[in-house]
């Protein structure tokens, strides 16, 4: 096959199912759980989780290999709010669709030791950065072709 078909084939292979039943709680000694069902694609090879606080921006990425269905983070400041991103990867590289885990700290009204968490899906922003690489790779893919 032809790099350009190698390229095509990958672009068209789509993207990997998303995570579902995706829950987090803390754990007595303060620590935070996510855990999810992967999905039964078995292109699927791993996670990345992406941790953004919000006052700072801060962001730490974490790469988790299939079939691992939990994380637990012990480092998060109860008075802190955090967007855990959850993402699968499959064999070509590709990322699904994501699933968020927002963590309110204590300032938000909670007096229990820690915040709370809610757990759900919402589509990702297109940002201009994507937008710009699209349209990057569809110039590129068109003068490929018209070398041909």
């Amino acid at each position: 096959m032809t790099r350009l078909g190698l390229l095509a084939t990958a672009l068209l292979a789509g993207t990997p199912a998303p995570v579902t039943n995706t829950d987090a709680f803390f754990q007595p000694d303060g620590s935070l759980q996510i855990t999810w069902v992967l999905p039964a694609d078995a292109s699927v090879t791993g996670l990345r989780i992406w941790r953004e606080e919000w006052d700072d921006g801060d962001v730490v990425v974490y790469n988790i290999l299939a079939p691992t269905t939990s994380f637990n983070d012990a480092t998060l400041d109860p008075d802190d709010t955090y967007t855990f991103e959850i993402r699968t990867l499959d064999i070509h590289g590709h990322l699904s669709s994501p699933v968020f885990v927002d963590v309110f700290g204590e300032d938000d009204g909670h007096h229990d030791g820690h915040g709370h968490v809610d757990c759900h899906s919402r589509a990702a922003p297109v940002t201009s950065t994507a937008l710009a690489w699209a349209a990057g790779l569809s110039a590129a893919l068109l003068a490929l072709l018209r070398r041909r």
